[in-house]
């Protein structure tokens, strides 16, 4: 492999590697778990140095060239875990990695969640790409939205 670097911050780039942290979840409550993902960029092999997330084994996913998502070869050593990438096996140089994927995530899920169901101020709508509320005087001050997702389960705690 080309180089190994560590990767402590939110942004680590050198000689051809660029590596982002990405999504972080609330210190003020408990989060169902979520995947600890990194976007990384290289221009060679490369093996990339982590540190080793709490829940974490030496089970990695990365995104290959082809949008399918498959294991990187991965170790664990001591706190930290080494990931390995083939240059050749990376999308224009660009793959996400995928560390500690919670059972019902589909990681390769790309449909958005239905909306089943929509009330506006209490009032029932008919669920659609546009909802057309007519002409009101006031900004409706509750929408309901029911959804269901067929692939993966929703986090309602990532929602305002």
């Amino acid at each position: 492999m080309g180089m190994s670097l560590p990767c402590r911050g939110l942004l680590y780039a050198a000689s051809g590697l660029a590596l982002w942290a990405v999504g972080s979840g609330s210190a003020a409550e408990p989060a169902p778990p979520r995947p600890v993902t990194y976007a990384v960029q290289a221009t060679a092999d490369v093996q990339i140095t982590l540190p080793l997330p709490a829940r974490a084994t030496s089970r990695v996913l990365y995104r290959t060239a082809g949008g399918a998502w498959e294991p990187a070869p991965a170790e664990v050593a001591g706190e930290e875990l080494r990931v390995s990438l083939r240059a050749a096996s990376l999308a224009h140089g660009q793959t996400l990695l995928a560390l500690d994927v919670p059972a019902g995530i589909g990681l390769g899920d790309t449909l958005p969640p239905a909306i089943v169901a929509c009330t506006v101020d209490g009032v029932d709508a008919a669920p659609g790409s546009a909802l057309g509320l007519g002409g009101v005087e006031t900004a409706p001050q509750t929408i309901v939205l029911r959804l269901r997702d067929e692939r993966n389960a929703l986090a309602t705690d990532s929602l305002p």
